[in-house]
């Protein structure tokens, strides 16, 4: 009977034992886990806190290249504002200067004026001359008969073509590089010299005559010459 006793004694601490290295194999092979869990937990935290790292050194590089994008805009703008105010400047000096030019030009005569002017001059002058002219022809044909009829003469045959000619190059010349109205002036300056010219001859018959056929030749050939170059 005690021997059973003790048999069942020492398979029941036989089986105690077995259980308890097995509940302990449990355990270890459960921290076990658990502990390679926790890594496995812990290396995910690693790999995520060095994403969110890159994601946020990222996100500063993309915010500073923001900030300088940002900063030369408003310079553009600010440069843009400038250049824009100097443009309405410019176009309101412009205008000004416009608007003075018009005013300065309402107070002078038109082209118009200064060839109805010039008109005027030339009929006046011709008027002047032709009556100058029949005075003196008739002084020659009461004091010297011959030497009229010489001069008259020597005065179709030499002097009175080339002085005209002279004349004709000179003005229409003038008159035809004449693009604008203002060299209007230019041609009547030139013919005002070339009549002083005229004036400066030694024979008050060859002054005569020469200016007679100037204005002559003013009348009909230099006005609508100007008035050709006016209107092209």
């Amino acid at each position: 009977m005690k021997e059973e006793m003790e048999t069942e004694k020492a398979q029941r601490e036989a089986e105690f034992l077995q259980q308890r290295e097995e509940a302990s194999k449990e355990l270890t092979d459960g921290f076990t886990g658990l502990n390679a869990g926790l890594e496995a937990l812990q290396n995910l935290m690693n790999e995520q806190k060095q994403c969110c790292e890159e994601k946020k050194a990222l996100n500063e590089q993309r915010w500073a290249e923001k900030e300088k994008r940002w900063s030369k805009k408003d310079g553009d703008r600010d440069e843009m504002f400038v250049l824009l105010k100097r443009i309405d400047e410019m176009v309101n000096e412009c205008r000004e200067e416009q608007k003075a030019a018009k005013e300065e030009a309402a107070g002078k005569p038109g082209p118009e004026e200064i060839i109805e002017q010039l008109k005027q001059q030339n009929l006046e002058q011709r008027e002047l001359l032709q009556s100058l002219s029949e005075s003196h022809r008739v002084f020659l044909a009461q004091s010297r008969p011959g030497t009229f009829h010489e001069e008259l003469v020597r005065l179709d045959t030499f002097a009175v073509p080339h002085v005209v000619a002279q004349l004709h190059l000179l003005v229409l010349g003038s008159v035809s590089s004449a693009h604008r109205v203002r060299n209007i002036t230019c041609a009547g300056d030139v013919t005002a010299k070339f009549m002083s010219d005229i004036h400066n001859m030694p024979f008050m018959s060859y002054r005569i005559k020469i200016r007679e056929r100037s204005v002559n030749l003013i009348t009909s050939q230099v006005h609508p010459t100007i008035l050709a170059t006016k209107n092209s």
